[in-house]
Formats: structure tokens, C-alpha cells, sequence
């Protein structure tokens, strides 16, 4: 009995032993509370607020700490001071009058912050400009935008064709199919959006109507090249909504003329052995006036670093004369112009198709100005252009075949 009542005691005692260990075994360990750290401390930034390009002190300009309520003032020589600045600030912004705000990066080194040398840019503002003249102007005159090339500006940007020399104004392409065939195209638009015209006269061709067609004016002749964009151009017809181009000569001289007076004008290029030129000569006796005039260009293929564009040659003559009365307040006169134009069109039909543009004009003009009475002006205007191109075609044979069109 002795005997089993030691081995119960023991069996106990184990029982009791292994719940306890699988107890403490079961409870995970609370991890140690970290050990208090010591506030950052407090620093003091110091610098200096300039006027960037001229380095001028900037006087009461606005110092902020980022994330702070820290903030100071520049004084009269832009110096300022920030104290109690937390030790882990990173950036302060700086602000003054008709400058702008800039964001700085704060640096340590050594353990403390580094100077500050800020310096602030001028503050850009876009104003509103209105002019005011005590005349008035004319309503189709007012809000128009107009390019115009004359006298130097005209010579340096002086090209072949029509469209190469307007190719670099505001809103202004070129539509090209070779030296010979260009044509300006005015804000995206070409064909009949975009009206050419010749001292305010249709220049009556096809160039409007295909690409492989150019306008037969040669820019070396003018005096003046206006560019107009806008609502003026629906004076000219509802279709001109891209705008219009005129080609001013004065062949009709419109003012007085005393003595003679003449110009030459030349240009050369070396891409196709291109050349230009235009020549006019004006005399008069303060009534009558006579103008003539006279310009050409010609040019060969036009050459590349891989070889010759074939069938990109062009030339071309123009001549003029013109006459009329004038006096001081009107004047009366009328003009003769022909002008005959040979391109090839590259790429199609192989290359074998060129084009001979040939026009005949005739205008007549009169216009009189504060007359005083009840009509206090007048202005007439009258011309007749007869257009005429083939289209020849090499082919086979030796003489080729025409396409002739007449308008």
C-alpha cells in the first residue's frame, strides 16, 4: 500500500511539472520599452536676400521655416536671422514684393546650418496694352492682321517664288512641288482659302486649283508683299477665309513724279544655280508719269547629297509699263504687263511634265481724295488678265503631247 501510494504522489508531481512548463513555454516575451530620446535641439539660420542680375539688397522680405511658425524679416541690407529653428527642419521659403517666392534648401554642416544666400527673380506680369488716336480709323482697317514685307525686309527675305519668300512670316507655309510650282498657304489653308492677288487685282491662274501648279509673279518685281489674315478678306469673296496675299508693283504710279528714278534688285542661290532679278525705271514732269519694269529668274535641278531632283528646272520673264496723270489730290492711269513662266513637275509622268504659264494684263485705274464736297472721294479699278498654260508631256515621241488650258 506503501508503495502505491509513493508512485501517485509522483505521478502527481510530474503532471503538475509539465502543465507548468507548457505554461510558461505558451507566453510570448513583452519586448523592452525604448529608452526616452532627448528633444532636437533648437538652432539659428542666418543670410542674406538679393536681387538676382543686379545683387541689390532685398529690404522686408518674408523668411519662413517649413512646418514651423518660425519667421523673420529681412532688414535694409536684406540680412536676416531665424532663431529657435528645429534641428530637423529641411527648407525655408522666402517671400518679397514684386519678386518671386523661392523655396531653399536648408544644409548642415559641422552640426550646424550653413548661411543662406537667396537670390530672387523679378516677379513676371503681363499688362494690357491700349493705344488711343485722336483720328479715326476705317472699320475694315481696325483689328486686322497684317504682315507686309518692303524695302530691306523684303530684299533679305527675297526668294524665286512667291511662296518661299513669304515662307517665314507669322501663320505663313509654303506649299511646293519643286522650285517652279509653290504657292503660300496661310494658316493650314490653301487652294481657293487663300486669295493671290496682284496691286489688288485677281492674278487670274490655276494655281489654287492642283499642287503641281505655281503663281506667276516674281517677287524680285514688287515694291510691297501684304499679308492679311482675318475678317478683311471677305471683301474679296466668302471663299478667302484663310486670307489673302497682294503683290504690289505701282505700275500705275499713283503720286507725282519729278525727274527719273530707278531700282535693281538681284538674288542668287547655289542649291539649283538659281538667279533673279528685277529692274524698274520711273520718269515724270510732276503731271505725267511713266513706269516700266522688267524682272526673270531661272534656275537648273536642284541638287542633293544623294543627286539631281530631275525636272526641277524653272525660268521665267516678266515685263511691264504703266502711265498716268497725276495731280495733287487724284490722278488717272492705265498699265500693260506680260509675263511668260516654263517649270518642269518632278515625279509625275516620270518626270517629262512641264508646265508654260503665260499671261497678258490690262488695268486701268483712277482715284481721287477730299474733293471737298459732297463726295468727298472715289476710287475705280478695272483689269483683264488672259491666262494660258500647256501642260507637255515628253512621252515617246519626239514632239510630245499639249494639254492646253485658257482661262
Amino acid at each position: 500500500m506503501l508503495s502505491l501510494a509513493l508512485a501517485r504522489r509522483s505521478f502527481a508531481v510530474a503532471v503538475v511539472v509539465l502543465l507548468a512548463t507548457f505554461v510558461l513555454s505558451a507566453q510570448e516575451a513583452v519586448p523592452q520599452l525604448p529608452a526616452p530620446t532627448q528633444p532636437a535641439r533648437a538652432t539659428t539660420i542666418t543670410g542674406q536676400v538679393r536681387r538676382a542680375g543686379s545683387l541689390a539688397p532685398v529690404r522686408n522680405a518674408t523668411i519662413i521655416v517649413e512646418g514651423s511658425t518660425v519667421e523673420a524679416k529681412s532688414d535694409s541690407e536684406g540680412r536676416f536671422t531665424l532663431t529657435g529653428v528645429p534641428a530637423d527642419s529641411l527648407h525655408v521659403i522666402i517671400a518679397a514684393p514684386g519678386l518671386m517666392p523661392l523655396r531653399a534648401e536648408l544644409t548642415a554642416t559641422g552640426g550646424t546650418m550653413a548661411p543662406l544666400d537667396v537670390l530672387l527673380d523679378a516677379e513676371v506680369h503681363y499688362t494690357e496694352v491700349v493705344s488711343v488716336s485722336p483720328d479715326a480709323r476705317d472699320q475694315f482697317a481696325s483689328y486686322q492682321p497684317t504682315s507686309v514685307l518692303a524695302g530691306q525686309d523684303l530684299d533679305r527675305q527675297l526668294e524665286a517664288t512667291l511662296g518661299a519668300t513669304l515662307a517665314r512670316q507669322p501663320g505663313v507655309a509654303e506649299r511646293s512641288f519643286g522650285p517652279g510650282p509653290s504657292r503660300p498657304v496661310i494658316r493650314g489653308l490653301d487652294g481657293d482659302r487663300v486669295l493671290i492677288l496682284e496691286d489688288g487685282q485677281r492674278v487670274g491662274d490655276l494655281s489654287s486649283q492642283s499642287g503641281d501648279h505655281g503663281v506667276p509673279v516674281n517677287p524680285a518685281s514688287a515694291s510691297r508683299i501684304e499679308v492679311v489674315r482675318g475678317p478683311a478678306t471677305l471683301l474679296y469673296g466668302a471663299n478667302a477665309i484663310g486670307g489673302l496675299v497682294n503683290v504690289i508693283n505701282d505700275t500705275i504710279p499713283s503720286r507725282p513724279v519729278e525727274g527719273a528714278h530707278g531700282s535693281v534688285v538681284m538674288d542668287a542661290g547655289s542649291a539649283a544655280n538659281e538667279f533673279l532679278g528685277g529692274t524698274d525705271v520711273s520718269w515724270g514732269n510732276g503731271r505725267w508719269a511713266i513706269r516700266g519694269g522688267a524682272s526673270g529668274k531661272r534656275n537648273s535641278n536642284v541638287r542633293t547629297p544623294e543627286g539631281d531632283v530631275g525636272n526641277t528646272q524653272s525660268r521665267g520673264g516678266f515685263g511691264n509699263v504703266g502711265m498716268s496723270w497725276t495731280g495733287s489730290k487724284s490722278y488717272v492711269g492705265g498699265s500693260y504687263g506680260y509675263d511668260d513662266t516654263r517649270y518642269g513637275i518632278p515625279f509625275i509622268e516620270d518626270g517629262q511634265v512641264e508646265l508654260t504659264p503665260r499671261r497678258h494684263m490690262v488695268a486701268l485705274k483712277a482715284e481721287a481724295t477730299k474733293l471737298g464736297g459732297i463726295v468727298e472721294g472715289f476710287r475705280a479699278d478695272f483689269a483683264s488678265r488672259r491666262y494660258r498654260h500647256e501642260e507637255i508631256v515628253a512621252g515617246k515621241s519626239a514632239r510630245g503631247s499639249r494639254t492646253t488650258l485658257t482661262n
